[in-house]
């Protein structure tokens, strides 16, 4: 089983929650923080069945340093957030919800 990661938070600038996973670089969005992950958990479980198919797709990138740093802060830094668990078909799909809604 695999676990993947993501951050997801409210982009005032999007008017959006935006989901981030962290090792893909894949990124959902949504009207509420639901949305977003769900939206998130389907975009990789498209790109995880596009390379099954072709080999040659890369699936692990990492996150630009932007997402690294809310999701180090969101963890290390202590600050609040809520985890959701999403099924994925190699795993699970941990997301943390930032409560603050600024980016």
């Amino acid at each position: 089983m695999v676990i993947l990661n993501s951050v997801v938070y409210y982009s005032s600038e999007d008017e959006k929650y935006i989901c981030h996973s962290y090792e893909c670089d894949q990124i959902g969005v949504g009207t509420t923080n639901k949305e977003a992950i769900d939206d998130c958990a389907s975009n990789l479980e498209f790109l995880l069945k596009k390379a099954d198919e072709d080999k040659s797709l890369c699936v692990l990138r990492t996150a630009p340093e932007k997402i690294q740093d809310k999701f180090t802060e969101v963890l290390l830094n202590s600050k609040k957030y809520h985890a959701y668990e999403t099924s994925l078909s190699i795993g699970k799909l941990h997301t943390y919800l930032v409560e603050e809604a600024n980016d």
